[in-house]
């Protein structure tokens, strides 16, 4: 993936890299170690929200089988709170009020979504 991009750099430029944003895979990570070993590597916040939504949607899941209030509540989690109606704001800050686990794991998260993640 990275090879032939480091192929065309004398190995002085490819030292002179010193952050890469790619996506989470492993061949990726591999390759930036290999091939820029002193570059930091990023990943990109699209695979890093995406990771973190369905970690909360998973705890929603779980729950949902107990707690019939969290049936069709899904995309209350994982819509930004800015994008949603008044009415869909009100259940979500209902559901928040809750002690679920479920806005547990969202409260955790969630200021990674507000740094401009989302």
């Amino acid at each position: 993936m990275l090879h032939p991009f480091d192929s065309r750099c004398e190995q002085s430029q490819s030292l002179q890299i010193t952050d890469i944003c790619a996506d989470m895979s492993p061949a990726f990570r591999k390759e930036v170690q290999e091939f820029f070993p002193d570059a930091r590597l990023t990943f990109d916040k699209f695979h890093v929200i995406k990771l973190l939504n369905e970690a909360v949607d998973q705890v929603r899941r779980e729950e949902q089988k107990t707690v019939s209030a969290l049936k069709s509540s899904r995309y209350l989690w994982l819509y930004n709170p800015n994008n949603l109606s008044e009415t869909k704001k009100k259940r979500l800050n209902s559901l928040t009020q809750m002690n679920l686990k479920t806005a547990k794991e969202d409260h955790r998260i969630y200021p990674a979504k507000l740094r401009g993640c989302n």
